[in-house]
């Protein structure tokens, strides 16, 4: 068996070899994350520092062309002497160009090396030539490799300009073995090399012999390394994720755009050689989980001795117990302790002293155990006698108990036949509860009804007195109609007294008065039928008169008629609501009936159901009373064995007294 010590010991040092493994594993990655993060950083500045230091010379050997073609555009000579002493000063003067050379737009050629260039020989065809003209500002040719100097060469080409017209292109062959040499001369890292391209990611520089230039021409980057090279350096300026290298090797890759050329410079690293720096840390973590875990082992033994020691101690206390050996208590120092040790300790002791006062209590039980059988044996005897009196007694209470049953019986079957008629008459209240209902329902209608009919009876009212109104109105109309008629009756008059005199007047005047005669009398003429017209509307005015009249005598009449009709409805609605009001009334007392019935009908069920209980009590009863009989007499018997019983406890409250003795207190 495994001691607690060894336990405690092989589970410290797991924990600790665990926690140590699992915070190196996390510190080196982090560690090595960061590592790798700055080492990545630190190829990537190299990438732009060299990128910078290129495109600063790059762009140095263009502000030189453009001075160049600046100084030939300002002084406007063109002739072939002068440019050729310019050009031959310049190309001398700059100790990287090979030739500066000017060819224009008719093919004309001159360069500052003295080189005279055959007579089928077209400028316009070269390409620099091209390149300068079709941007139109100044550009960096793509390298080549000299035939003589085997040296790599570039071209810097600007147009010259004249009224927005290309008539040249000024030239300079540039060598770029200054960049060349710088490149492979940087090494960022140990082991680390440099590479170059072109605008047209054509290998300029690499250690590989393989990718060098050749005097045939530069090598692309898409021909190599099954075109790997190309989605390395697909995102310029990006570190990316480790790539097999040409010579099998894993290698992280930087670059960065020269923006006066659009070359690419960069430098690629060895994997292996930026997890160096990180053997250390592994190193170390090896050596800090030894030293570790040799204290761990150290102090994980004395803290499981410290722990086992009094685990031991309490252990023989247990033993000794179990032995019913209950004379010694626990070492105070173990109690003391205030862990769960101290805890056990106590609890132990409280045990022990639980055990003292049980054994002691059983004993005086024991004693008082026997005592009571004694008692217990006089009880059962007098019981005995009580027993045969109570067997008397229950027979004569079976008998009264058969009478009592079948009272009861007779009283649940009344019952029944009572509720049944309490339920009749519940239906019947509930049906006539809802017949008050639909006869309320319909008194409301009736009401509701006779409402509509008053309304109807005042809105006839209403319009019968608006009608009286406008015919009262009209006979005043007709009155002005027939004064307007007299006026014009006078004026119809007058009118004919006139021509009559106008008429005299004109006869009076012979011939001349002929035509006013003949007028006067159209004059009378129209005078007369006016008077005529006039009469006859007075008497159609007086005929209107009459039977407005007689029409407004007849709407007073139903004026009159409206009024009573109105009244009598009223009084029908009055009658209906008091109908209705002595209907509610009824309702209610018909619904208080209703509840009333309901109630007693419940109240009769629960009394059926009661007494249907109670027959099956005392169905019950009187049997269970036969059986406290028989009972009885069973326990006349069972008071014997009772007797017999006590003096077996008194033996065994002697055998008791004789096992608590055992312990040793």
């Amino acid at each position: 068996m495994k001691s607690i010590k060894i336990r405690i010991i092989v589970l410290v040092c797991c924990i600790s070899i665990l926690g140590l493994t699992i915070s190196g594993i996390v510190g080196y990655y982090l560690a090595s994350k960061n590592i790798t993060k700055e080492s990545l950083e630190k190829l990537q500045m190299a990438s732009d520092k060299y990128g910078e230091s290129i495109n600063s010379w790059l762009l140095a050997q263009g502000k030189i062309v453009e001075e160049i073609g600046d100084s030939i555009v300002f002084h406007g000579q063109y002739d072939s002497s002068s440019l050729l002493d310019y050009l031959t000063n310049r190309t001398e003067a700059n100790e990287y160009s090979i030739a500066v050379y000017l060819g224009f737009a008719d093919n004309q050629f001159v360069s500052g090396d003295g080189w005279i260039p055959s007579e089928d020989y077209k400028c316009t065809e070269r390409d620099w030539y091209k390149a300068a003209v079709n941007h139109k500002q100044l550009v960096y040719t793509a390298p080549y490799i000299d035939a003589t100097t085997g040296q790599m060469v570039i071209t810097i080409a600007k147009p010259i300009m004249q009224n927005d017209h290309v008539i040249g292109v000024l030239g300079s062959d540039i060598e770029v073995q200054k960049i060349v040499e710088l490149i492979q001369g940087a090494k960022p890292f140990e082991d680390s090399y440099g590479f170059l391209l072109d605008q047209d990611k054509n290998i300029m520089i690499h250690p590989h012999k393989d990718f060098a230039p050749t005097s045939e021409g530069l090598v692309n980057i898409s021909k190599v390394m099954d075109g790997k090279f190309v989605n390395i350096l697909s995102d310029s300026g990006k570190i990316a994720v480790p790539t097999t290298d040409y010579d099998g090797h894993d290698r992280y890759f930087s670059s960065t755009v020269i923006p006066s050329a659009e070359w690419t410079v960069g430098f690629a690293i060895p994997v292996a050689e930026v997890e160096k720096s990180m053997n250390g840390l592994i190193l170390g973590f090896i050596f800090a989980l030894i030293i570790s875990q040799a204290i761990a082992l150290i102090l994980t033994f004395f803290l499981g001795h410290s722990i086992t020691k009094p685990i031991i101690a309490l252990t023989r206390y247990a033993e000794n117990v179990a032995h019913l050996d209950l004379r010694n208590d626990i070492d105070q120092r173990h109690i003391a302790m205030r862990d769960e040790t101290g805890r056990l300790a106590s609890a132990f002791q409280s045990i022990v002293e639980s055990l003292r006062r049980i054994s002691g209590q059983i004993l005086d039980s024991a004693g008082h155990v026997a005592a009571a059988s004694e008692q217990l044996i006089a009880t059962s005897e007098q019981s005995a006698q009580a027993s045969e009196q109570m067997a008397s007694l229950a027979e004569e209470v079976a008998q009264n108990a058969e009478l009592q049953l079948k009272e009861i019986m007779s009283t649940a079957s009344a019952m029944e036949n009572i509720s049944v008629q309490i339920e009749e008459v519940s239906q019947n209240t509930n049906g006539i509860n809802v017949l008050g209902n639909q006869v309320a329902k319909q008194s409301n209608v009736g009401k509701e009804e006779m409402q509509k009919v008053i309304a109807q009876m005042n809105r006839i009212y209403r319009s019968a007195e608006d009608v009286g109104k406008s015919l009262l109105g009209i006979t005043g109309s007709s009155d002005k109609m027939n004064e307007i008629t007299d006026v014009i009756k006078a004026i119809a008059d007058q009118t004919s007294l006139l021509a009559l005199n106008a008429s005299i007047e004109a006869a009076r005047a012979g011939e001349q008065g002929k035509g006013f005669a003949v007028v006067a009398g159209e004059v009378r003429k129209l005078a007369e039928e006016s008077q005529k017209a006039a009469q006859e509307i007075s008497e159609l005015i007086h005929e209107n008169r009459i039977s407005i009249r007689a029409a407004n005598s007849a709407m007073d009449t139903s004026s009159g008629d409206v009024k009573k009709g109105i009244e009598i409805v009223k009084t029908a609605e009055e009658t209906f609501s008091d109908i209705s009001l002595l209907i509610e009334k009824i309702n209610q007392q018909i619904e208080s009936t209703a509840v009333a019935v309901e109630q007693i009908s419940l109240n009769s069920n629960h009394v059926v159901t009661a007494a249907g209980r109670i027959e099956k009590i005392s169905t019950n009863v009187s049997g269970q009373i036969q059986s406290v009989s028989a009972a009885t007499e069973e326990q006349s018997a069972s008071m014997e064995e009772i007797a017999s019983s006590s003096y077996s406890l008194g033996e065994l409250a002697q055998g008791l007294k004789d096992t608590v003795k055992s312990f040793k207190l």
